[in-house]
């Protein structure tokens, strides 16, 4: 009995260490297994992770294509948007350019017509202008012709004027001599009027002269012109400490009313 029992131990044993090693084996299996399950778990994991990434970066990427597309849409209708407007704006530019230029027409026209109108409204205005210069023109020299003539007879008349003082004068000395001094009378004070035709004035009057005096009065008489019209006029005529008798003839220059520039007695 002795004898057989470590025989039976050592196959017990053998078999035990078979079983521990078939354990052992196994347990190195199941790990193997579980091992590489965790290994293509977390490959599958990390596949899944990839892909997942992969999605998501496609999904970002259609994101960012669907925005770029919106964004390029948008600038073509900003920029269609620009462009129509610059057109709008270019044509309206161009409209309000015709509407200046047919103003600017249109008031050339005017002024040429104005002017043309002004210029027209001078040449008539100088017509008349011309026509009443040479009819001044004309009556000047019918006036100087008038004075050529009064002159003249005015120079005609001082030399009978000289002639008749002097007889006046001795016929004076030799009343004075043979009467007292005479009175105070009127005379007949006549201005001569220009030649038949003319445009003269004639004045008369009358007034009184004294022998003894220098001065000569000439009253506020009527005094009448071509025209008919009538005024009154004051005038003073110095005599130049002169006697006279007789009729008193005036002649003038200037023919001024205002001015007797010269005189004589006959």
């Amino acid at each position: 009995m002795s004898s057989s029992t470590p025989n039976n131990d050592t196959a017990q044993q053998r078999r035990e260490r078979l079983l521990l090693a078939q354990a052992e084996r196994q347990r190195a299996r199941e790990l193997e297994i579980a091992r590489q399950e965790a290994e293509f778990a977390a490959e599958m994991e990390r596949l899944e992770a990839e892909a997942a990434k992969e999605e998501e970066e496609r999904r970002l990427a259609e994101e960012r294509r669907v925005e770029e597309e919106k964004r390029i849409k948008e600038e073509q209708r900003l920029a269609e948007e620009k462009r129509a407007a610059a057109e709008r704006a270019l044509a309206e530019e161009m409209r309000l350019e015709e509407e200046r230029k047919a103003e600017l027409r249109r008031f050339e026209e005017e002024l040429a017509l104005e002017e043309q109108r002004v210029a027209e409204e001078r040449r008539k205005e100088l017509a008349k202008l011309k026509a009443r210069e040479d009819k001044r023109a004309a009556d000047a020299a019918e006036d100087a012709e008038e004075e050529r003539e009064q002159n003249a007879a005015y120079v005609k008349l001082v030399e009978e004027n000289r002639k008749e003082r002097e007889k006046a004068a001795k016929e004076l000395e030799r009343r004075q001599k043979r009467a007292p001094a005479a009175k105070p009378r009127p005379v007949d004070v006549i201005i001569p009027s220009r030649p038949s035709g003319s445009r003269s004035k004639v004045f008369k009057s009358k007034a009184v002269i004294s022998d003894d005096s220098d001065v000569m009065d000439v009253d506020k008489e009527q005094v009448e012109t071509t025209r008919g019209v009538k005024r009154k006029r004051p005038v003073k005529m110095i005599a130049k400490g002169m006697n006279f008798s007789g009729s008193l003839t005036l002649t003038l220059r200037s023919l001024s009313v205002h001015d007797f520039d010269s005189w004589i007695v006959r």
